[in-house]
């Protein structure tokens, strides 16, 4: 066990300042039961010594150890004196720790007490001297360190080496290894500082294509979810919180402001578009965080749903990159740049200087990307010795966020593998269409929310919300991710996920001079909420609700009915429903792009025929499989709207006669729920049964006869041609 013993003699402070000093100097030991776990060495135990003395005795430092004795400097503020103890019981904790001769040099001393104490944390929040680690390790291997002030040049080196994680690692590896008997110490302690000297071995392409309206993830390969260092992919996030950055800044003449040579920029006046093109390190570094300007970044990030232990900042040079501190997933990498490019547009605009001016004009891909206007960031990864470690390349190409990220390569050498990925989807479809959508939901039975991020009603942020949040024409979408729709149904929650945004439209009360059964009222009234998404998000999810199984020749007939759908009027001048009064959408909870290809391949391959406004082409199941069905007299009365007892109900053509009062068949179906108009109906005593054969209104295009036509071998023109006249359909077809 360790003990404290404490003379204050030479104090001159009260006896309660005393002895808080003391109660914090003992709280302190309890540090070295984390430092014990760390190791899981055999330590012994010793009895520290502390001392406050005058400064002039230990040459006016803050403190310094002599075996298991420390000496305080007595001047000590108390704002200082935690971290200044934990430092020297560190020296202390290694010399028991260590008893090896190479273990006292100065080197290894103060590498491995900063790095147990954490001191290295309060050298670099205090002063940035080195804004990369070679530099700070050139100056290691051409200086020694000053014992005699641990506020020296080479501490601050030494706090900058020691921001890299993997080195970090090291060092406690080397602990371990020490810690043990009859092991040898490594001796070289500036090779493990100026470890990663070799590049990273090239690692699998990760990438992501993401809608840019809605936010859905279309396209993915790798680990798409797990969070890596970002290198400075986040420039475009300081200019977005902070108007600090955008002023124009005097370039100087140390080498962060190489950008890209010194002598170029020299004495140039560079304002933000071009800081961001070149990603000039030195210009960001002017910009000095403040505590709110931290609580500012903390809270953006918080509002993405994001872990802060991955996006807390101290310094300037962490959230540029400098410092491997921030890390992201590329999911969220693509959500933020979406955030921008929607409250901060001129930001992301800037980024298509890169390729001509910027960190990738000189890739031959350039000229590509330039005619699409793509607007791309590059991040790099580095070793101390600047040789790359883990690239990002991504930003927006035409209607969406395209994001590649894989170790070995730097940034601007991905160039090649985003091309590849973007060409396929040159030319589709991500045209924005609306559809109202939960008619069939009480509008005060549903709540939003967006799992982990903030819902944006227009500039509120919210965690959840309700009809009682929101006024008509209130927009509501996800910060990041899908929306997430939850609601009561048969005694249980159901949620649905929606790709989008929603705006709040109640409709007119819906009126009827025919009885109509509550369901079908809400279907016809339409709903309140009114959803933005793709055309492409639409249709796939619509023949994944209608015709999961069918064949592709199907599939694409029943697309391009869907999409001349979505021109009609089924509700006077509001968008399509998602009830089977319009066509079912399924937005699906699980839907990934992978169970989707079916659908969205059969989007694709007609997505660009023409179709004629207003014009709704029926479909239905059909099929001719026989169904039966039997009704209570009293069932029948309610959904018809009957008074009388005695009820004769007969088929006449295509109408119904209800005590020979004619009815359409589709209407009659409708009222009782039937599969299908019924081909005979008998009465047996108190209850009626109806028989019939299919499913849906048997008008237009009827899909199980449809897929038998397509194993035939018929084309989705012909299937059409079958189903629908010459006036129906384009010239095209």
């Amino acid at each position: 066990m360790w003990c404290l013993e404490l003379s204050a003699d030479e104090l001159k402070m009260e006896s309660a300042d005393s002895f808080a000093f003391e109660s914090a100097l003992r709280e302190e030991l309890s540090i070295l039961k984390d430092w014990r776990q760390k190791i899981s060495g055999n330590i012994p135990d010793v009895s520290v010594h502390v001392q406050f003395v005058e400064p002039w005795k230990i040459q006016g430092s803050g403190a310094r150890t002599l075996g298991t004795k420390i000496l305080m400097n007595k001047r000590l503020s108390p704002k200082n004196l935690r971290q200044i103890f934990r430092h020297e019981l560190a020296h202390v904790f290694l010399n028991s720790l260590l008893p090896d001769p190479q273990s006292k040099s100065e080197l290894w001393q103060e590498t491995f007490a900063l790095y147990l104490s954490g001191d290295d944390f309060r050298l670099r929040r205090e002063k940035q001297i080195f804004a990369n680690g070679l530099s700070a390790l050139l100056y290691l291997q051409n200086q020694s360190l000053k014992s005699t002030d641990s506020e020296s040049k080479g501490y601050y080196a030494l706090a900058r080496l020691l921001a890299s994680e993997p080195t970090r690692q090291e060092l406690l590896k080397t602990l371990k290894l020490c810690s043990q008997p009859h092991k040898k110490c490594p001796m070289d302690l500036m090779a493990i500082l100026a470890q990663e000297k070799q590049s990273a071995p090239k690692g699998p392409i990760e990438f992501l294509v993401m809608d840019a309206l809605t936010g859905e993830i279309l396209q993915s390969q790798g680990a798409i979810d797990t969070p890596t260092d970002v290198g400075s992919m986040l420039k475009p996030v300081m200019l977005h919180l902070f108007p600090q950055t955008l002023t124009p800044q005097l370039a100087k003449t140390s080498i962060e402001w190489a950008c890209p040579d010194l002598h170029q920029t020299r004495g140039h006046r560079m304002v933000w578009q071009e800081a961001l093109q070149l990603s000039c390190n030195g210009f960001f570094l002017e910009t000095k965080l403040t505590p709110s300007m931290r609580k500012q970044w903390a809270h953006y990030f918080q509002t993405f749903g994001i872990d802060e232990k991955r996006t807390h900042i101290e310094r300037t040079d962490e959230p540029i990159g400098l410092i491997r501190k921030v890390q992201l997933s590329l999911e969220e990498m693509a959500s933020i740049y979406r955030s921008i490019d929607k409250e901060h547009p001129e930001v992301i605009d800037a980024l298509v200087g890169t390729l001509d001016r910027g960190t990738l004009n000189e890739q031959k891909e350039s000229p590509f990307f330039l005619k699409l206007q793509a607007k791309l960031k590059t991040g790099s990864v580095r070793s101390i010795q600047s040789r790359p470690l883990l690239g990002w390349i991504g930003g927006r190409v035409q209607n969406m966020y395209v994001f590649v990220r894989a170790s070995g390569y730097s940034g601007a050498s991905l160039l090649p593998e985003l091309k590849k990925i973007v060409e396929p989807w040159l030319g589709k479809k991500l045209e924005p269409v609306s559809v109202q959508i939960l008619g069939l939901i009480p509008t005060t039975a549903i709540k939003i929310d967006c799992g982990k991020s903030s819902v944006k009603v227009g500039k509120r942020l919210l965690s959840t919300v309700t009809v009682t949040n929101l006024k008509p024409l209130d927009r509501v979408e996800c910060v990041r991710g899908s929306l997430q729709i939850h609601f009561p149904r048969n005694k249980n929650s159901e949620t649905r996920s929606y790709w989008g945004s929603v705006t709040y439209l109640p409709p007119d009360e819906f009126s009827s001079s025919e009885p109509v059964r509550l369901k079908q009222a809400r279907a016809r009234r339409g709903s309140a909420f009114v959803l933005q998404t793709t055309e492409r998000n639409y249709v796939s999810r619509v023949l994944a609700a209608e015709m999961a199984n069918a064949r592709q020749e199907t599939l694409k007939a029943l697309a391009f009915v869907v999409r001349q759908n979505l021109v009609s009027h089924r509700h006077n001048n509001r968008p399509l429903c998602d009830t089977t009064h319009c066509q079912v959408y399924g937005p699906g909870n699980n839907f990934s792009y992978r169970y989707l290809l079916p659908y969205t391949k059969a989007y694709d391959a007609v997505a660009f025929l023409p179709i004629q406004q207003k014009l709704f082409l029926s479909f239905a199941k059909g099929g001719r499989e026989s169904w039966s069905t039997e009704r209570s007299l009293d069932e029948v009365h309610r959904e018809l709207g009957i008074a009388v007892m005695e009820t004769d109900i007969k088929k006449q053509g295509e109408q119904i006669l209800i005590n020979n009062s004619p009815i359409t068949c589709e209407k009659f179906r409708n009222r009782l729920s039937l599969l299908s108009c019924p081909k005979t109906i008998y009465r047996k005593q108190k209850t009626f049964i109806f028989s019939g054969i299919g499913e849906g209104h048997g008008a237009g295009m009827d899909l199980v006869k449809a897929e038998s036509l397509a194993a035939a071998g018929k084309s989705y023109k012909e299937l059409l041609k079958s189903f629908y006249t010459k006036e129906d359909l384009p010239e095209a077809l």
